[in-house]
């Protein structure tokens, strides 16, 4: 609401002026029509400054770069700085195809929508697994077992993932990526880090870390927990390929699978593949170490510092996660960032991301 207001502020202001503007040149008019009896007399025009020297002349489309100029100005909670700092990776050529997919409930219909309005528009497909059907939200009903909310998410990926499948969607895309909708996802710096990947074998992408339980009553999960593998943190989101998601089908009734009602799904999906192919995670940091995926909103980059519950359960330095502290501690080609629930938040990051930057190549590639 905060920056709704000011906003409003500033495009009353420019109204102000507008007003001002228009009393000062009909008084001057009025000045003219009065000393103007041509029948008797001419009088000399009087020294008078035009209105343009005054005050410039307020058009719409200036008026329209004005606001835009102050609100491009504006630092949202300290923001500013990292989202000056990201760069927008070109438009390529032979760009990998992403289906985008959201678990989410019909409640949250106003979040899918700002997804669509926003980042969704640079996905290659857009697919919401809901409780209800809504072709306005491209949102389809999938049919679970427990009650349908963010402890019992585990289930209906798996069951989403079984309907893309066998819905023969997922084939018409190279890579299906899993978001949530308070995910700000910059599109063409993912595509940049899929690009390069060798689709042939199983690829899963995302921020990696340790799971703070043993989520598992086997002792082989419990020591893949603690190995180089890792677990993704769904928040952050993930990409997988059709290689990936083909072998996921073959296992996905097995009891590794099937798991219990309230399991993670972030440590689901790594669990139930690790347990029947060997698959080591694709690293995704920059080559200066730097996290590309990000779990926490951009302002909450610059104040880690190393202790608390993110880093109780890190991942070594080698193969992810936040090694760096300040400004050294994101990636300039950065792919998402995760919390952005205040709906003024989500659209400052879409307006400084694609708005404010002039560069239309820039605006094309994040626009679709």
């Amino acid at each position: 609401m905060a920056l709704q207001r000011r906003r409003l502020l500033l495009r009353i202001m420019l109204l102000c002026l507008a007003i001002i503007e228009i009393l000062h040149l009909s008084r001057f008019q009025e000045f003219l029509v009065k000393n103007n009896d041509t029948s008797s007399h001419v009088v000399a025009a009087p020294d008078v400054p035009t209105i343009t020297t005054i005050l410039p002349v307020i058009t719409p489309d200036k008026e329209a770069a004005d606001a835009l100029a102050a609100e491009c100005a504006l630092d949202f909670k300290g923001n500013k700085v990292v989202l000056d700092g990201l760069t927008i990776a070109p438009p390529q050529p032979n760009a990998p195809t992403v289906l985008c997919y959201i678990l989410s409930v019909d409640s949250l219909a106003a979040s899918i929508q700002r997804v669509k309005e926003t980042w969704g528009q640079s996905c290659d497909g857009f697919f919401v697994a809901s409780n209800a059907t809504d072709d306005s939200l491209n949102a389809v009903a999938i049919a679970t077992s427990s009650e349908q909310n963010w402890r019992n998410l585990w289930e209906k990926n798996r069951e989403a993932l079984r309907y893309l499948h066998d819905h023969h969607i997922s084939q018409s895309y190279d890579w299906i990526f899993k978001a949530d909708t308070d995910s700000y996802v910059i599109m063409p710096n993912l595509k940049a880090v899929l690009a390069p990947l060798n689709m042939s074998r199983p690829q899963l992408v995302g921020h990696r870390y340790v799971s703070r339980k043993d989520h598992s009553n086997t002792s082989s999960w419990k020591n893949q927990a603690k190995d180089d593998r890792g677990v993704f943190c769904a928040g952050a989101g993930y990409a997988f390929n059709t290689a990936f998601l083909n072998a996921f089908m073959t296992v996905i009734d097995t009891p590794e699978c099937v798991l219990s009602p309230g399991f993670p799904e972030d440590v689901g999906i790594a669990k139930c593949f690790a347990s029947h192919f060997p698959l080591s995670p694709t690293p995704t940091r920059d080559d200066l170490g730097r996290e590309r995926f990000h779990p926490f909103p951009p302002d909450y980059l610059r104040t880690i510092n190393g202790t608390g519950w993110w880093w109780e359960h890190q991942h070594p330095a080698s193969i992810g996660g936040m090694p760096l502290n300040g400004e050294d501690g994101w990636s300039r080609e950065s792919v998402l960032f995760h919390g952005i629930k205040d709906p003024d938040f989500f659209h400052y990051i879409h307006q400084q991301l694609v708005t404010c930057r002039a560069d239309d190549k820039i605006n094309d590639a994040l626009l679709g």
